[in-house]
């Protein structure tokens, strides 16, 4: 997304100069941090990041991201003149799937 810095006090040249560079800079710190770990230099942050203490965290985002979009498309669909019932019981079955789904 663009930056507007208006209100910031930024000039206008300052202001496209950082919507110009932000996200190559961001690549650029990733990429200085992601290369030497994949080169197995950085040890230190390859055994934090591959630690066992990121497994629940990892699980309860994965389930949340499968399930995210179910209360839109129940809150659309029960808006609509067709059948409720297949609505209701597609949503749930989706949501079963999905949450059992996210545990593995």
């Amino acid at each position: 997304p663009v930056t507007t810095t208006h209100s910031a006090g930024w000039s206008r040249d300052a202001t496209v100069a950082y919507n110009t560079l932000k996200f190559f800079a961001w690549g650029v710190a990733l990429f200085i941090l992601v290369l030497p770990t994949c080169l197995g230099k950085l040890k230190l942050v390859t055994e934090l990041l591959g630690g066992h203490i990121w497994s629940p965290l990892a699980k309860l985002t994965y389930g949340a991201y499968l399930i995210h979009m179910l209360y839109p498309q129940a809150l659309l669909t029960s808006t609509d003149a067709t059948t409720p019932y297949y609505h209701t019981a597609n949503t749930l079955g989706m949501w079963l799937v999905f949450t059992v789904g996210g545990d593995f």
